[in-house]
């Protein structure tokens, strides 16, 4: 690992330890991260379905039924409110 990758590496660590938001895209092939590593993103995230899906050629998922969106987003909000 060079030394700037090092850098980079306990720089993130040091954020995530200080608790801060880090922007990561999700990337699924490499094309979709190399534009995202362009971009100057913190750190880069690999999907488990849209790697698959690129990789098998299939579309994307979609969106799911209303009720799930309803259902995860008080989940989420939930969690956020809980320290």
């Amino acid at each position: 690992m060079s030394v700037t990758q090092q850098s980079r590496r306990q720089a993130l660590k040091a954020r995530f330890a200080r608790k801060e938001i880090v922007t990561a895209p999700g990337i699924f092939d490499m094309i979709s991260a190399k534009m995202a590593d362009s971009m100057g993103f913190d750190c880069l995230y690999m999907t488990g379905f849209g790697t698959v899906a690129s990789y098998l050629g299939l579309p994307d998922a979609g969106s799911p039924p209303t009720p799930i969106w309803s259902i995860a987003s008080r989940r989420s909000a939930a969690a956020r409110t809980r320290r």
